[in-house]
């Protein structure tokens, strides 16, 4: 069985992560990756440091329950942010974990 990486179902606009991945000769480096919505990728996914990093990306929307719902029923993980100045009167956010690593 293979593993490949990509963007959660939905999400429209391609994102860029700096994550580290470890050289040929297993060194860390460092380097901004680009992924496009519906699109697989298999390279590094055998590198365990740049999976983690790689999941635990993430990005802030605002809060919006069709947002909510959507992100719900792909199950995809998120979490409800509040503003730490205004504690959450004026905006709330969507915390959402944007990859998901899967197996063929």
């Amino acid at each position: 069985m293979s593993k490949y990486y990509k963007l959660i179902d939905g999400w429209k606009s391609a994102e860029t992560f700096p994550l580290p991945f470890r050289n040929d000769r297993g060194y860390i480096q460092h380097k901004f990756f680009t992924l496009y919505p519906n699109t697989k990728y298999v390279e590094h996914v055998e590198d365990e440091l740049y999976v983690e990093k790689l999941l635990s990306a993430q990005r802030a929307i605002v809060y919006d329950p069709e947002k909510e719902e959507m992100l719900k029923s792909i199950g995809a993980k998120y979490e409800i942010t509040t503003c730490p100045v205004c504690g959450g009167r004026r905006q709330s956010k969507l915390l959402v974990n944007v990859v998901e690593v899967k197996d063929e």
